[in-house]
């Protein structure tokens, strides 16, 4: 091909890796023009032939962005260097451009609030605020404000400054230290807490990741606080209720209702080092130890009876039912119990 026109056509056809343009063509239009044209519809490397280097066009052709010039009579040895740099620097701009991309979408779509922001440093380098550079739509969503009033504002100005911030302290340190932070984050004027991950990922520039754990949060109040109501009940019926953690035996909860049911005053059984192997009666050691192990592999009866030993010496017979807690990988984690007097 060798008109101007002709060349658009077939470069907007074929999207070639790579267009190598002579600038002298058939007709009113030169090669370069062509470029400007095709370029505005396809991102392509270029590489111009001419046998004329003067100034004037070696400038219009520069504003085109070429990978090179190639000057007429050719080195086929130096249009081979040419060619092979600018294919394989195309290749890197595609890729890099689909990264871009895809972390776009990522971003514009995550579930997730992603606060841009770039740091503000006074006279000695402290950080003293943030300029707000964007913010994704989740993030809109979660301060109930647009694109528009976020871009350009100051951190501070839109977002009150309490006392003590450990959202801002965080922020600062990871600025000033180049290195990542994660806190969780209650924010009172939206009344919503939040897992926040601060990422430096520039010289001055801070990424700031939201994930909403409120219901999360919630959740686990409304949990502690059936506990409490639990053991308060369990309290007031005169049963006992203990929790063990698994595997150091650690005690975690004693009812004060232990008290009535063994004689021992709670300092006195706190150091106790092991809690039920010193209370059970000697007969009924073993018997239980074999029924603390079946608990731990979800066997045996749930609900058992067996004897201790009161303060005053006295054997008591209760009757125990437990709760083997687990983790998140099946392992247990604590043995919670009940303990009461058997019906007679």
């Amino acid at each position: 091909m060798d008109s101007s026109e002709e060349a658009v056509k077939k470069a907007l056809l074929l999207r070639p890796d790579l267009i190598l343009m002579d600038i002298v063509l058939r007709g009113d239009k030169d090669g370069i023009e062509a470029v400007e044209k095709i370029k505005k519809h396809v991102d392509v490397p270029v590489i111009y032939t001419t046998a004329y280097a003067d100034a004037s066009t070696m400038e219009r052709a520069r504003d085109t962005q070429p990978e090179a010039y190639i000057i007429k009579p050719y080195d086929f040895k130096k249009m081979r260097g040419f060619i092979n740099m600018a294919l394989e620097k195309g290749a890197r701009v595609k890729r890099l451009k689909k990264t871009n991309q895809q972390c776009w979408v990522l971003y514009e779509n995550s579930a997730n609030g992603i606060l841009l922001l770039e740091v503000i440093t006074g006279p000695e380098g402290h950080v003293i605020d943030f300029t707000i550079e964007d913010a994704n739509p989740a993030f809109q969503t979660m301060v109930r404000l647009n694109r528009e009033s976020l871009q350009g504002e100051r951190y501070s100005q839109v977002f009150p400054i309490e006392e003590k911030d450990v959202l801002l302290e965080a922020m600062a340190e990871a600025a000033l230290l180049r290195k990542s932070e994660q806190i969780e984050y209650y924010s009172p004027g939206l009344d919503r807490y939040f897992d926040v991950m601060v990422l430096s990922t520039g010289k001055k520039e801070l990424t700031v990741h939201f994930t909403d754990i409120t219901r999360m949060k919630k959740c686990e109040e409304l949990r502690k606080e059936s506990q409490l109501n639990f053991r308060r009940l369990m309290e007031n019926a005169g049963w006992v209720f203990y929790r063990i953690s698994i595997p150091d035996g650690e005690l975690e909860y004693l009812s004060p209702t232990v008290e009535e049911l063994s004689g021992h005053t709670m300092e006195e059984l706190l150091q106790l080092p092991f809690l039920l192997q010193e209370m059970v009666h000697p007969d009924w050691k073993e018997d239980l130890e074999e029924r603390m192990k079946q608990a731990l592999e979800d066997e045996g009866e749930k609900t058992y009876k067996y004897p201790i030993v009161t303060k005053d010496g006295k054997t008591r017979w209760i009757e125990q039912n437990h709760l083997v807690v687990r983790g998140e990988d099946g392992s247990p984690v604590a043995l919670e119990a009940v303990i009461r007097t058997p019906q007679k």
